[in-house]
């Protein structure tokens, strides 16, 4: 189950981060971004488990093509965007 998901401005953006945490053997999927989540990009993200969530954002905060936003799930299984 996809716990966090990191939304992206394009599809290659999405791929390429899709590549660096496949390098790394950060487990996650390249997914169509959830319906409620659709405000502005490419309609692809990068999901991740809760366990994989720190590598992978490490990795990809890291790069100049980073994520345009993050959500988590709760445990109601609504999406939250993660503020900092």
């Amino acid at each position: 189950m996809t716990d966090y998901c990191f939304s992206f401005r394009s599809v290659t953006r999405a791929t390429q981060a899709s590549h660096l945490l496949k390098a790394a053997r950060v487990r996650h999927t390249m997914q169509r971004t959830p319906t409620q989540l659709r405000t502005n990009g490419c309609g692809y993200c990068i999901g991740v488990e809760q366990r994989s969530y720190s590598e992978a954002r490490q990795i990809l905060q890291l790069e100049e093509y980073g994520p345009q936003r993050i959500y988590r799930r709760d445990e109601s299984g609504q999406w939250q965007e993660m503020t900092e």
